[in-house]
Formats: C-alpha cells, structure tokens, sequence
C-alpha cells in the first residue's frame, strides 16, 4: 500500500511492547523468540531476488508456503518442514518453485485450496486460479496458465484492484472465497469452479460499508468471525458470520491501535488475531472477549516489535511502508511468519512470543 503525503495517526494505544527483531530490544528477546531457518543457496537466491512481498500462506498440511513477488509479477512456493522434535521448533527451507504466468499483474493476495491448488489475487484487476505444477528438472521457474480467472462482481461491475483474499469454504469441486477490493472500497464474493464445468460460477458485492482501502482478510476456524484490517481508519473490522449479513451489513467489533493495519491471521482457536502493521515495526496481538466474540472496540494486548530498526526503517519509503506485510500462523499455532519488502521471510515461535 503506497499513497505518499499522509500524515501518521497520533495517540497510538499499544499495551505491550516486546522487543523481538534482531537489532532491537535486548538479544535475549531476539533470541528467545525469532526462529532461524535453514535453506540451500538456490532458496535463499530465489528469496534475495523476489523483491517487495505482499501476502504470506502455509498450505493446509503445512508442507508448502507461498508468497507473491508484487513487483516482479511472481509467485514463491517453497516445501517446508517444521522439526519439533527439539525443545524449540526448527524451520526447514528444502526447495522453492518460481511459477510465472503472462496474467500476473501485481500479485497480492494468495491462498492455497487444498494442497494442489492456488488462488492469486493481481492488484491489476483478476483473481487466477492455479493447478500447483511440478518442480520441473531444471531450474525451479515454470510459467503457468490458469485453470480459472475471476473479472467481475455480477453483470454490471469489475472486479476491481483485488488484494488480499480468503476461502470461506471449499469442496472438490467448486470454493467460495472473499475478495478485498481495495481501491473500490468493497468486498466481494465469488464461487468459482475447481475444474472445468464442475458449477456455475458466481460473483456479488458481500459488504460494502465502512471500509477505507480494506488491505487484510481472515475466517476465524470456526466460520464464526471475518476480520477486515481498514488501511485508512488504521483499524481492523469485526464481522459476526453467524448473523444475516448483506452489502450494507456494519461491523460489530473495531480493533484499534495500529498505524496501516495489513495482514492479519486467527489463531487456531480463534482467540487471537495477529495483525501486521506496514507502517509500523510491530505486529499486534488482540485477543477476543471470555466468551469468544469480537463486539465491541478493543486495543493489542501486546505488540511485537517484529522487525530491527535497520529493516524497518530501509524499507520505510513512505509514512505507510517498512513493516510487516504479511502474516500466518502453522496449524499447530505455535510458529508464526511474516514478511515485508526488506525481510522476505521471518520466523517466530508463538509460545515464546506471547511469553
């Protein structure tokens, strides 16, 4: 997100602060909570050269991660491996698969659809769906063609400057998703087919009121809770999922106390939120009420310094940049990752982020 000229939000609520990065607060806290990863030098080459990252995904068997390269029009999918068998977890980098498409224009939002598919949401205007292809022999680069592109909201609107986007269910043959429209200031819903003439494609607006450049989207497990981080009112929107909700459906809940709020990502039971904040070192951890829900105004419980200053304030171009871009948790919970134009990969174990 980048709109030079504005000012920075003052009297910032922030509870917590807890020194994470490398090159801030003390080492212990670096050191105690930052995961090293390991990787082979075409990974960390491939990594080097993505350039400004956007959103960050684990695969529903945590054996991929995927992020999009925004400015060089690429996507990242790495097999990992979490090694929990020491007293802290360890993270394996094996291999990376570089898919280029001609239809990638400005990569943004990526979810993964089971374990063999995955959705890129293009700033430029379509959301394409991906078969994952195989690593070829040589070199890790393939150019792919889409299975299935979305281009519009109905009949009569486009789909417009899509960013970040989540799967609010999904069977083998058809998913439905939620789209961030950014720059029109929407968010919409769309079903779309897993393969070819499997359903009838569908598309409309499923909210449309409140929002400022909507730039993050999450379901919390359960289907109960959609969260909408609102770049310009710095804040991240709350929705009851189990109420009737239509275009004009407001949120219930509003979490406070972040400069330009980007990704965000439910714990696994539901009770956290984690929040990049892009124009911030921090990301923000708000927890939900005792019981369960998201009603009402709330401010971090904590927040992480999750990036150095040096990293921080290199990738600082402007008042809205330098942060933590994207953010995802394993499915256990208890390892954490981010990524921002500067740092393309971070590493943290929960457990001892939350201390």
């Amino acid at each position: 997100m980048c709109r030079k000229g504005m000012e920075m939000p003052h009297g910032m609520i922030i509870s917590e602060t807890i020194a994470l990065g490398k090159g801030s607060g003390t080492p212990h806290d670096a050191d105690r909570a930052r995961l090293e990863f390991t990787a082979p030098p075409a990974v960390r080459e491939a990594l080097s050269g993505v350039g400004r990252t956007e959103d960050v995904r684990f695969s529903p068997d945590n054996r991929k991660l995927a992020i999009t390269g925004f400015a060089k029009n690429t996507c990242l999918i790495f097999d990992i491996e979490v090694d929990r068998s020491g007293p802290r977890p360890l993270v394996r980098l094996l291999d990376c698969l570089e898919i280029r498409s001609r239809r990638f224009r400005g990569p943004h939002g990526i979810e993964f659809i089971g374990e063999n598919q995955l959705l890129v949401a293009n700033r430029g205007g379509r959301i394409s769906l991906f078969a994952i292809p195989e690593r070829p022999a040589e070199g890790g680069v393939v150019d792919a063609e889409p299975l299935h592109e979305v281009t519009r909201i109905g009949f009569l609107r486009r789909l417009n400057s899509p960013g970040s986007l989540c799967v609010l269910s999904a069977s083998d043959d058809q998913a439905e998703i939620l789209v961030c429209n950014n720059y029109t200031h929407r968010i919409s819903r769309h079903i779309l087919p897993l393969r070819a003439g499997a359903c009838q494609p569908y598309d409309e607006v499923f909210l449309n009121k409140g929002f400022r450049i909507p730039d993050g989207i999450a379901i919390d497990a359960g289907k109960s809770w959609l969260a909408i981080s609102n770049h310009d009112t710095h804040s991240v929107l709350m929705f009851d999922l189990n109420a009737a909700l239509t275009p004009a459906t407001r949120a219930v809940g509003e979490l406070k106390g972040v400069n330009y709020p980007h990704g965000v990502r439910f714990s696994p039971d539901g009770r956290r939120l984690f929040v990049a904040d892009a124009g911030d070192r921090f990301v923000h951890v708000y927890e939900a009420d005792h019981a369960g829900g998201w009603r009402g105004e709330r401010a971090p419980s904590r927040s992480l310094f999750a990036l150095s200053e040096e990293t921080y304030l290199k990738g600082r171009t402007n008042p809205q940049e330098g942060g933590p871009k994207g953010v995802d948790l394993s499915a256990a919970g208890d390892v954490m990752v981010i990524t921002c134009h500067e740092e393309p990969l971070a590493f943290f174990h929960v457990p001892e982020l939350l201390g």
